[in-house]
């Protein structure tokens, strides 16, 4: 019987690599060398070098089907030059679970960037507390790609232990790192807006966006104080969606508080003379309050 299942796993592996064979019979070829378990390991192995994508993403199907017994096959994956290969890697770690956390917590230190990115990936499907302190590091890696795979990460997890680190990342230069590290911040479902807003006159254009998007749909302007509001005035910017917008907005609002510096920029905005319609909302603002130089 066992001569028999050897012979069965070579041919499986022949017809995997070859190439004149339909892929549908490569696949199938894939799976049943899965089915057939830890014996198929070293034949499958040399196949993660092949020269063709399709064949490596479905070895990683087949070691996924192994399970416990691949993952450190698995992880070798994560530094193919492929990004669809290593994203195949990182769900089938994520889905082997438990498992494969100590072997991952050894590749989120790995010199190659794609392993720590994918190995991020993976921890934060697995949702492990033992990952917590690696994938907090991993956000300040020296690439970026890394640091919003471990952000995506831990907000996944609902990590509350990370609330502060993110913060201080969305003053990070990339604009992909502020955008993973605001949507993860979401996620753990923390009060966004006032470490957000804090980021806004300085924020890239995506950031200002989500910033638009999460006031207007939670309706936030009741709760934002004179300061914000001017922020959000001072840094609105025409080519923004939505920045434009939200300024009108803040400056209805600023025409209900009686605030010195309020007059002071919506006066400037009255004398640059920008965008119309925020030109005379600030001068609506300005006759609502009273001011003796716009009436």
């Amino acid at each position: 019987m066992e001569i028999f299942n050897t012979f069965k796993t070579k041919k499986l592996v022949k017809i995997l690599s070859d190439n004149k064979k339909t892929q549908s019979d490569r696949y199938e070829a894939a799976v049943s060398l899965g089915k057939i378990g830890q014996q198929a390991i070293d034949l499958l192995e040399p196949k993660l070098n092949d020269k063709d994508k399709n064949v490596r993403i479905w070895v990683i199907c087949a070691l996924h089907q192994i399970g416990d017994e691949a993952v450190d096959y698995i992880i070798k994956a994560l530094s193919d030059n492929e990004m669809e290969v290593r994203d195949y890697a990182s769900k089938a770690l994520g889905e082997i679970g438990q498992p494969a956390v100590e072997s991952l917590l050894e590749a989120v230190r790995d010199k190659n960037s794609n392993v720590r990115r994918g190995a991020a990936i993976a921890l934060g499907s697995i949702n492990s507390d033992e990952a917590v302190d690696d994938l907090i590091g991993l956000l300040n890696d020296e690439e970026w790609f890394v640091c919003e795979r471990a952000a995506q990460a831990l907000g996944k997890m609902r990590c509350k232990k990370a609330i502060e680190p993110l913060i201080k990342l969305l003053k990070n230069d990339s604009e992909g790192v502020q955008l993973y590290a605001a949507n993860a911040l979401i996620d753990i479902g923390i009060e966004i807006l006032p470490p957000l807003i804090q980021t806004y006159e300085n924020a890239k254009y995506n950031i200002k966006e989500l910033i638009c998007r999460i006031i207007t749909i939670q309706d936030s302007f009741e709760y934002l104080s004179a300061d914000e509001l001017l922020i959000i005035v001072k840094a609105s910017r025409p080519d923004i969606n939505g920045t434009l917008e939200l300024a009108c907005k803040a400056v209805i609002k600023l025409s209900e508080i009686p605030h010195f510096e309020a007059r002071e920029i919506l006066r400037e905005i009255i004398m640059q003379k920008g965008a119309p319609v925020l030109y005379w909302q600030a001068a609506e603002a300005l006759g609502i309050m009273g001011d003796e130089k716009v009436l």
